[in-house]
C-alpha cells in the first residue's frame, strides 16, 4: 500500500501579513521606541540637573563657610579681645591691607572700592577682614629694645618683608609690624627678626617702639615695650572678598603677602566661580556700645567699625551651564534688600545665607 500524500496547504495557511498589520506593527514600534527615548532623555536631565544642584550646593556652602570662618575671627589681634591695647607700627597710607582695624564693609553701587586685583562687578559688595594668624605661633624668646631684634629659639618663619603680629603673655598688649630683617645664628641656635623704623622697605615701620594703641596717623600713645618669654609672634593676615566684573563672575580673595623686593603687596586667587552677588548687611546696637544687634544695615551707613557685632552674608549661585530650565527664570532676584539683575537666561540658581557673630567686636 502507498502511504498517504500530505495535504496540500490551503491558501489561508499560507497567507503573510497585509499591509495594514505591517503599518499597525511598525506604528506601535515606533510608539515603543520613542517612549523609550523620552525616557532615556528625561533620566539624563534629571541627572544633569541632580549633578549640577550638587555642584551648586557643594561650592555655595563651600563659600558661606569660608566668609563665615574669616569674618568670625576678623579683629584678632589679642587674646585680651576689646580690652587689649593695639597698635602698628606700619606706615599703611593707603593701602587696605594694612589699615587699622579688623573689618571694613564697602557697598556695592555706593561706595568707592580699593585697589584689588580686577575690578568689582557693579552692584556687589565687599569685606576686608584683618587679623592675626593663629595657627602659626613662634615663642619669643629674648626681646631687645636697643637693637630692635627678637629672638627666638625655633625658626619664625618670616622674612624681611613680612608683616607680623606681636603678642605679650598677660594678653593686654598686640603691634603689627613689618619685619625689616631676618638672620639665624649658624647651627641654628637661634633666630630672629628686626622691627627697625629707619629701613627702606614698603611700606616700612613708623617706629620702633611696640607698646601702646597708635597707629602712623598719631604715635603720640606710643611706648618702648620689653616682650619677653611668655609673649609670641604670628603671621599678619589682610584679606578681601569681593565679585569681580569678569565673564565667569569669579568671588576673589585677595591677600597680604610679600613681593619678591621684600615689599607688602597683595595677591588675588579664585575662591568660587558663577557668583550673580555677594551682599552683606551688619548688625549694630542701636547705643553704638551694647552687645545686643537691633538692626542691619548696609556698609555705607557704617561709620564706627568695631561697633559691628555681626554679618549677614547672602551668595547668590548660578549654574555653570545655560539652557538648563525650559523657561528663562525671573529677571531679576532679591538677595539681602537688594535687586540684582540676572538677566533672561536659564540656568539654575540658589541662594544661600547664613550670619556669624564678630567674636573680637563683642564687648
Amino acid at each position: 500500500m502507498l502511504p498517504a500524500r500530505p495535504a496540500a496547504a490551503t491558501p489561508h495557511s499560507q497567507r503573510g501579513l497585509t499591509l495594514v498589520e505591517m503599518l499597525v506593527a511598525l506604528v506601535l514600534a515606533m510608539i515603543i521606541v520613542a517612549s523609550l527615548g523620552q525616557l532615556y532623555l528625561g533620566g539624563r536631565e534629571a541627572y544633569r540637573l541632580t549633578e549640577v544642584m550638587s555642584q551648586m550646593n557643594e561650592d555655595g556652602r563651600f563659600g558661606l563657610d569660608f566668609l563665615a570662618q574669616e569674618l568670625r575671627m576678623a579683629g584678632y589681634f589679642s587674646c585680651g579681645g576689646p580690652n587689649a591695647l593695639v597698635a602698628t607700627t606700619v606706615n599703611s597710607g593707603s593701602q587696605w591691607t594694612l589699615q587699622s582695624g579688623g573689618i571694613d564693609g564697602y557697598e556695592g553701587g555706593v561706595d568707592t572700592f580699593p585697589t584689588f586685583g580686577s575690578s568689582v562687578k557693579p552692584g556687589t559688595d565687599a569685606v576686608i577682614v584683618r587679623r592675626a594668624d593663629v595657627s602659626t605661633q613662634s615663642d619669643v624668646w629674648v626681646h631687645s629694645t636697643s637693637t630692635n631684634r627678637i629672638f627666638f629659639r625655633s625658626d619664625p618663619g618670616l622674612h624681611s618683608g613680612d608683616v607680623a603680629v606681636i603678642h605679650d603673655g598677660s594678653c593686654t598688649q598686640a603691634t603689627i609690624f613689618q619685619v625689616t630683617y631676618n638672620d639665624a645664628s649658624v647651627g641654628g641656635t637661634y633666630f630672629s627678626v628686626y622691627h627697625s623704623d629707619s629701613a627702606t622697605l614698603v611700606p616700612g615701620n613708623c617706629s620702633d617702639w611696640l607698646g601702646g594703641a597708635f597707629d602712623c596717623a598719631d604715635t603720640s600713645n606710643a611706648f618702648d615695650l620689653v616682650y619677653g618669654e611668655g609673649g609670641y609672634v604670628t603671621p599678619y593676615i589682610a584679606r578681601a572678598f569681593y565679585v569681580a566684573n569678569d565673564a565667569e563672575s569669579t568671588l576673589y580673595m585677595s591677600e597680604l603677602v610679600t613681593d619678591a623686593h621684600g615689599d607688602a603687596s597683595f595677591q588675588d586667587y579664585p575662591l568660587l566661580r558663577n557668583v550673580d552677588t555677594l551682599q552683606l548687611l551688619y548688625g549694630v546696637s542701636a547705643s553704638g556700645s551694647g552687645s545686643q544687634v537691633d538692626s542691619y544695615v548696609t556698609a555705607d551707613q557704617i561709620t564706627n567699625w568695631s561697633s559691628v557685632l555681626s554679618v549677614r552674608i547672602a551668595l547668590l549661585v548660578r549654574s555653570s551651564e545655560d539652557n538648563l530650565l525650559t523657561e528663562p527664570g525671573a529677571s531679576a532676584i532679591t538677595v539681602a534688600g537688594t535687586s540684582i539683575g540676572v538677566g533672561t537666561d536659564k540656568r539654575v540658581r540658589k541662594l544661600f545665607n547664613t550670619a556669624v557673630g564678630l567674636r573680637n567686636n563683642l564687648p
